[in-house]
């Protein structure tokens, strides 16, 4: 599911103010929303993964003992479908309306994988299993999470922390910033643009660091032969590597 930071504006082009539009098409074009609701669903059954399309809303999801949804809607002629009261296997929230935008508040399990596609809204996400983010231009951050986080960004910041095992970090000119108390088996960050800087504990690290114009500030030592992993690039950014 990985891609690569360049083709991120052409795959998720084609989602933008809530609603899928030609890619390039201004969200201006829409005309703004006229009416606002507010919602709440407890979802039952189980399901294993939360697939969430903000388009430009924003996205906070929380640990809880069970799904629950609320929903803060703007919409011009036409409100959203409600969201289903019961979902097995994965539940997909969408904001497939009329010029609309949907702001997500969201609980889950500790247990669930959190999917979300986005395009200018932001996104903090917190105490599940696992999480996997592909936006345009909104900031993400990511914190306490059991298992791989993988976040790509178009031009939005990213910040990541209390993470592990794997994390994976790409901004086409976004900031990244990522802050682990337990060392990773693999980090990988890459910003096209933007400052990375990476802080994690004290632990043999085979370390691999690239930048075309910025500097690189490196307090981990390498260590040849390591299991563990840091790779770290930035096209015109500054890189900063340290424990705490």
């Amino acid at each position: 599911m990985q891609r690569s930071a360049r083709q991120l504006s052409a795959i998720l082009g084609t989602v933008a103010c809530g609603m899928v539009v030609p890619f390039g098409a201004a969200c201006s074009d829409l005309g703004p929303a006229s009416d606002h609701i507010a919602d709440d669903a407890l979802v039952t059954g189980s399901p294993a993964v939360i697939e969430i399309h903000n388009g430009s809303g924003s996205v906070r999801v929380t640990p809880g003992d069970a799904v629950h949804v609320h929903r803060e809607i703007a919409y011009r002629s036409h409100a959203p479908a409600a969201v289903p009261d019961r979902a097995d296997g994965t539940l997909v929230l969408s904001a497939e309306c009329d010029r609309c935008r949907i702001d997500y508040t969201v609980t889950a399990p500790a247990s669930t994988k959190v999917v979300i596609f986005g395009s200018s809204g932001s996104v903090d996400v917190e105490g599940v299993s696992q999480v996997t983010y592909r936006g345009v231009s909104g900031s993400a951050t990511i914190r306490k999470i059991a298992g791989p986080v993988d976040v790509q960004s178009g031009s939005g910041s990213v910040t990541v922390s209390d993470v592990a095992p794997t994390v994976t970090a790409t901004t086409t000119s976004g900031n990244i910033g990522i802050d682990l108390s337990t060392a990773p088996n693999r980090l990988t960050a890459h910003s096209g643009s933007g400052h990375v800087s990476v802080t994690v504990p004290a632990h043999p690290y085979r370390i691999e660091t690239h930048t075309d114009s910025g500097s690189v500030h490196n307090k981990i030592p390498d260590t040849a032969g390591a299991a563990d992993t840091l790779t770290v690039d930035s096209g015109s950014g500054d890189i900063d590597l340290a424990t705490p």
